[in-house]
C-alpha cells in the first residue's frame, strides 16, 4: 500500500486482468481499501462501479468457469465451461478471427449484452472462425460466447 499513489488502472484495465486471471484459472484480488475516515477514494468507487457494470452482463462467463482451452490465443482471451467457450474480444476483429484447435462447431453463438448481434463461427482454410459485426459494441470488453451441444475440443497446434 502506498498512500500517495494515484496511479488508478483504467476500467478496461481491471476488466481484462480479470478475464487473463480468470482464463488461466485464477482469482483476481484487487488492492482496494477505505482511507483513514471510512470512506473510499472516488477513483475507486468509479472504478468498481465500471467494473460492477460490465460484470452484470458477463457474469455468466467469469463465475463458474475454468482456464482456457485455447493454447496461444491472438485477439482473445478465454474461459471455458462444460458447453460454453467464452471469448472475451481484446481486439475486435476486421475479419473473422481464428479459433486455433477448436474442432467442434456450436451450435449457438451469441455476443453477451447484444441481443440479436449477427456473430457466428464458420469454416475457414485455416480452421474454426469467428465473425462479428462491423462495429465493436459499447462497453469495456465485448464477451461471444460459443454453446455447445455437448462437451466441446479444442487440439493444441504443434510447434
Amino acid at each position: 500500500y502506498k498512500a500517495k499513489d494515484q496511479n488508478w488502472k483504467s476500467p478496461r484495465k481491471l476488466v481484462e486482468l480479470l478475464v487473463e486471471t480468470a482464463s488461466k484459472g485464477g482469482n483476481l484480488l484487487l488492492n482496494v481499501g477505505p482511507m483513514a475516515d471510512g470512506r473510499f477514494p472516488e477513483p475507486a468507487i468509479e472504478r468498481l462501479e465500471a467494473v460492477g457494470g460490465w460484470m452484470a452482463v458477463n457474469r455468466e462467463a467469469i463465475y463458474g468457469s475454468w482456464a482456457s482451452r485455447f493454447a496461444k490465443p491472438v485477439g482473445f482471451r478465454s474461459t471455458t465451461q462444460a458447453r460454453r467457450c467464452n471469448l472475451f474480444l481484446t481486439d475486435w476483429p476486421t475479419a473473422p478471427l481464428l479459433l486455433p484447435g477448436l474442432r467442434t462447431m456450436p451450435t449457438r453463438v451469441e455476443l453477451l449484452g447484444v441481443p440479436g448481434a449477427s456473430v457466428r463461427v464458420v469454416e475457414t482454410t485455416a480452421g474454426l472462425a469467428l465473425q462479428v459485426p462491423e462495429e465493436a459494441p459499447a462497453g469495456l470488453l465485448p464477451c461471444v460466447v460459443l454453446h455447445f451441444a455437448d462437451d466441446w475440443q479444442v487440439i493444441a497446434p504443434r510447434g
